[in-house]
This record gives C-alpha cells, structure tokens and sequence, in this order.
C-alpha cells in the first residue's frame, strides 16, 4: 500500500512537470554537455525506478490474486466439508432410527419368545412330572431293519444317566432335542439343531406301525410340542427328561433314560419322524 501511494504521488509529479516541459527545459538548460548527459542519466534513473516500482506493484498484486484464489478455493472446500458433514449426520440418524427399530422388534420377539417359552415349560413340566416313575421306566433296545436307524438308538442309549441341561446337546449334559441331535450326528447322519417343535416338521413322515429304532417320536401337552424322544424298538423309547429352561443338571432324577411308549406316552403322541 504504501508503495502505491509513493508510485502515485510520484506519476502525479511527472505527470504535471511534463506538462510543464520541466523534461526538456532540464536537459537543454545544460551548459555543456558533460552536464547534458549527467541529467540525462538522472532522468534515466527516474524512469528506473518507476519501472521498478511498477514491477513491484504488479508482483504484489498477483500475489493477492493468487491469495484471493487460494481463499476462494479454501472456502468452497469448507462447504464441500459441510456438505459431506451434514450428509453423514443425515446417515448416521437414519442408521439411528434403523437401529432403535431394530431394539424395539427385538425386544418385542424377546417378549414373544418368553411368553412362548413359559407356555413350554409349563407344559413339559407337566409331562415330565405327571410320567411314571417321574418320566422313566424301563425299555430293552430291540434292533430294526435300518443299520443306520439302529445306530442313531445305541448311541443315544449310552448317554443314559447324563443330566438334563436345557439347551445342551451333549456330551455329557442334554435337553430332548440336543439328544436327538447328538445321536444322529453320532451315528453319521447330518443333522442341524433345533427344537422339538422344529424336528417335528422335518424328515419325513411315518405311521405308529412304521416305526423303527432310530426314528423319533415328537410330544405336545396341549400347548404346541414340547418334546422329543427316540425309538429303541420292542415299544419303549429314549429321551432327555427335565421339566423346562430351568433345569440345568441340578437334579439327578431328571436326565436321559429309557420309557415305554405305550399308556401315558402315547396319549400325548404327536406325531413319529424319520429323520435321517
């Protein structure tokens, strides 16, 4: 700034000497020209240093330039910057939204699958409880027809005396489903785990005479099934016997052993698979 001021004042006064023919009364006004050429180059001189001037204020007025654009661009990159900002909150509150959704079905099922399961623990309590000899009994395995069926009952018969642990599948502790699970796998027949009710709608169908050690025999006590055994031939079965989710191997009584199907079992029947 005060370079241009000093380049103004200074165009000014050349400006109005000139009009003044100060130039050329200057240099004629010599007395020799030793002198001439000495003001001559005192004219040059000046005429330098405006240039010089000129350069400099040119210099410094790219370098605003430039500064300008660099501020023009550095600004546009804060509001691209906002841009992606307020874009990511909008995500990151649709994601949010999802994710309460989500919470809220999942305790919603959570409250359905309890509801559901004190249904079942009522009714397996009542099963078990109202058994024979508290669910057990005795039962000869009978070999059948099926290498393969005969297999899956001598493997579930040597886990007899293991407790009952609801939700376990072996190998030292079992619910009703987890033996069926454990047995068939045992015996080479890829099974994947699930539930009674889930066994009850798989492999394929059969009749009360059909029934071959090895196949499976699915219980339901009025509210949906809520067990499951495994046919040993010469009509008994055996099965994982406890009262529910809270049995956890505590109780001796309650564990894998053997059963005569018919009388009691047979009334609440559900239906009979074959599984592998």
């Amino acid at each position: 700034m005060k370079k241009e001021e000093q380049m103004r004042e200074r165009l000014y006064v050349m400006q109005t000497t000139y009009n003044s023919n100060w130039v050329i009364d200057f240099l004629f006004g010599s007395d020799d020209f030793s002198t001439f050429f000495s003001r001559l180059s005192s004219v040059n001189d000046i005429t330098a240093y405006e240039k010089d001037l000129v350069y400099e204020l040119t210099q410094q007025k790219e370098n605003l330039d430039t500064q300008q654009k660099s501020l023009e661009t550095a600004r546009e990159n804060l509001k691209s910057q906002k841009k992606s900002q307020e874009t990511l909150q909008e995500k990151y509150l649709e994601l949010k939204a999802a994710q309460q959704e989500k919470i809220k079905e999942s305790q919603q099922e959570s409250k359905e699958v309890s509801a559901a399961q004190k249904k079942i623990d009522a009714a397996l309590s009542e099963l078990i409880s109202r058994a024979p000899s508290g669910g057990g009994g005795g039962g000869s395995y009978v070999p059948g027809d099926s290498s393969v069926g005969n297999a899956i009952a001598q493997k579930a018969l040597t886990r007899r005396g293991c407790r009952y642990w609801w939700g376990a599948n072996g190998p030292n502790y079992f619910d009703c489903s987890g033996l069926v699970y454990w047995a068939h796998n045992q015996a080479g027949v890829s099974l994947g785990r699930t539930t009674a009710a889930g066994y009850a709608g798989s492999g394929k169908s059969i009749s009360r005479s059909q029934l071959q050690p090895g196949d499976v025999i699915t219980f339901s006590y009025g509210s949906g099934v809520a067990h499951i055994g495994i046919y040993i031939g010469g009509g008994s079965f055996v099965h994982a016997s406890g009262q529910g989710s809270g049995t956890v191997g505590q109780y001796a009584d309650q564990c894998v052993k053997t059963a005569p199907l018919s009388g009691y079992w047979e009334r609440y029947v559900y239906n009979y698979r074959r599984l592998y």
